[in-house]
């Protein structure tokens, strides 16, 4: 345990996750966090990427370690404690909160969502139906269908960056699920947790080293950072994408040189796009 400026704790836990602790005295008995890593979709191929996207949802709708999704729901009830998992285009984790009579089942449930070895058929349906219906009432918003129009138009089919169609989401099956997850949740690309709570460090640690330092991974992997593909030809302008780290270690920019028409300059930079990085 190492003591930071600020009040700040930090671990560094056997399996390497770091963790960052501020007992705050405005948390009263509350505990809030987010756990997560670099990775998201832009870690998984173009096959599985449809899979890996219903993770989340999957994990809510399926048993937990040796409990029913049914009993963490009422379990939760009892703490008002929240576990969401998600995956984005570059990071992956959850976010979670709970009381202090709650903070070790939702650790507990932190450590067997990261440690599954199956899911659930039906919750494998389910999910691909929730999502192929939010697909179908997307279509009907203009100004949606506009912007994923757009996307269409501009990446190169199959990026990350694109939304999966209804016809890659129905070919989803439960051992795509998994070998995403494999891919994706088993690998240690620099898991991190934020927790903030109105516990002294020493009562936290033990709790830390019961659940979360016990999750394993198949393998730890340095991240890296994708290449953003844009169609041949578009807007017969964009020569070539580079990206580059920011001094301060926590972001990433795109460089796009665009070549503009009737302008004695053959290109200019722009920055579209800024990536999150750090934590």
């Amino acid at each position: 345990m190492e003591t930071l400026e600020n009040g700040l704790v930090k671990w560094k836990l056997a399996n390497g996750i770091e963790v960052l602790y501020l007992n705050h005295k405005d948390s009263g008995d509350r505990f809030y966090g987010w756990f997560g890593s670099l990775g998201g979709s832009s870690a998984l191929t173009r096959d599985n990427i449809a899979a890996g996207q219903l993770i989340p949802l999957i994990t809510l709708y399926s048993d937990i370690g040796p409990l029913t999704a049914e009993q963490i729901e009422r379990a939760f009830s009892k703490t008002n404690s929240y576990v969401e998992p998600f995956i984005r285009d570059v990071k992956q984790g959850m976010s979670f909160g709970s009381n202090e009579k709650g903070i070790a089942d939702v650790f507990s449930v932190v450590h067997h969502a990261m440690s599954l070895n199956d899911v659930d058929d039906v919750a494998v349906s389910k999910a691909k139906s929730i999502v192929i219906n939010e697909l179908k009432r997307l279509k009907q918003d203009s100004n949606v269908q506009s912007v994923n129009d757009a996307l269409q138009l501009t990446f190169d089919k199959g990026s990350h960056l694109l939304t999966r169609t209804e016809p890659e989401i129905a070919l989803v099956t439960k051992a795509s699920v998994m070998e995403a997850y494999d891919k994706l949740i088993n690998v240690n690309r620099g898991y991190k947790m934020m927790l903030v709570g109105g516990k002294s460090a020493s009562e936290v640690q033990p709790l830390l080293e019961q659940y979360i330092a016990n999750i394993q991974f198949r393998e730890e992997s340095k991240y890296s950072w994708p290449t953003v593909e844009i169609r041949d030809g578009f807007a017969d302008g964009i020569t070539n994408i580079d990206s580059h780290d920011s001094q301060d270690g926590q972001s990433q920019v795109y460089l796009i040189a665009v070549s503009e028409r009737n302008e004695p300059e053959p290109q200019k930079t722009c920055l579209p796009k800024t990536c999150f990085k750090g934590f």
